[in-house]
């Protein structure tokens, strides 16, 4: 990409003022996934009109969406078909494949549902054929906007990425043993302890999530949570999810912060402890997860399910950032070591 531009379009506002079409040349990079031929750009504008990103996870083959773009120039042209399949890519990710027509122009536009959410982003189609078109679906746009860098311009966009290709295979920082070993003793330190009351059952409610690494030494590795909830006058339930993984399976994820008592204030108010915990997700190229889950108050003590995420809580947002770069920097290590850790 040698420069771009984003058109804005004429917009009426609720005061009675317009703003008119208009180019903005000075665009900046603030996110990038080469793998999936992603890249997020940042303006300068005000109360510019943005699209609800919907879930992909929880799309069903067969439901209508649309495409909007500007096939052959052709500004503001709406597609429609259905959503035909979701496919392995064959690179370690998944594809939404969609009837509705694609021509160049569309790439990097949304695949919209009924309901006028973005559940994709055109990427490709396959020219041979008609009706075979492909977005990457939004969760992934997802881990992206939660791990924004300071804006690029395309330029240093372009020299980043040029040193990154240049550099031979093998990605550089800390190796795989130094960065196992950070995560062991980070992990340990992810305790989030928190004291609400049950309005339902008037009572107070103690509340830990520990984050646990039962293994990992190596590039399979078994981490996950340990819950302890403790009712007044009554005795602690412990439960744990196990997780086990290839760490060259991992694709993205994101790190999520979450105000315990603006979430839960109605049936729940926050009393003591942690308020606020960020949440690191891990995502795997398909359901290579394999969690174990166990609870000492269940009927069904115990239970396993292939899952394609795992989750692990912090107190603190820095702390959860750098786990989760350490498990990407240590799942890209796997994914080029030819000999067995």
């Amino acid at each position: 990409m040698q420069n771009a531009s984003v058109i804005l379009p004429s917009r009426q506002f609720e005061n009675g003022w317009t703003i008119n079409s208009a180019v903005v040349d000075s665009v900046f990079v603030v996110a990038t996934d080469e793998l999936r031929d992603l890249a997020i750009i940042k303006i300068k504008g005000v109360n510019l009109p943005a699209l609800a990103l919907g879930n992909s996870d929880a799309l069903i083959v067969g439901e209508p969406v649309v495409i909007v773009g500007s096939p052959q120039g052709l500004e503001g042209t709406i597609t429609a078909g259905i959503l035909s399949s979701v496919r392995d890519s064959g690179d370690g990710y998944n594809v939404l494949q969609t009837d509705a027509a694609v021509n160049p122009g569309n790439s990097g536009g949304p695949l919209v549902n009924n309901k006028g959410q973005v559940v994709g982003v055109v990427s490709f189609k396959f020219r041979s054929s008609e009706g075979l078109n492909f977005a990457i679906p939004v969760s992934y746009v997802r881990g992206l906007l939660n791990n924004l860098h300071e804006p690029l311009t395309l330029d240093q966009m372009r020299r980043r990425l040029l040193t990154k290709s240049t550099s031979g295979q093998q990605p550089g920082g800390p190796t795989l043993a130094e960065t196992l070993a950070w995560l062991r003793e980070k992990l340990s330190v992810g305790l989030i302890q928190i004291v609400y009351y049950d309005k339902r059952n008037a009572r107070t409610v103690s509340w830990s999530i520990q984050t646990k690494a039962w293994e990992l030494e190596s590039c399979t590795v078994t981490v996950g949570n340990e819950i302890m909830v403790g009712l007044q006058g009554g005795p602690a339930n412990i439960s744990s999810s196990q997780n086990s993984l290839a760490l060259s399976s991992l694709t993205s994820g994101s790190v999520i912060g979450r105000d315990w008592e603006q979430e839960d204030s109605n049936e729940r108010p926050f009393v003591s402890g942690d308020r606020w915990r960020y949440t690191v997700s891990l995502i795997s190229e398909s359901q290579d997860i394999v969690r174990h889950f166990s609870n000492s108050y269940s009927m069904n003590p115990s239970k396993s399910e292939r899952v394609d995420r795992l989750v692990l809580c912090f107190p603190e947002e820095a702390l959860a950032r750098r786990v989760y770069e350490a498990f990407m920097h240590a799942a890209s290590l796997c994914r080029v070591q030819k000999e067995p850790f």
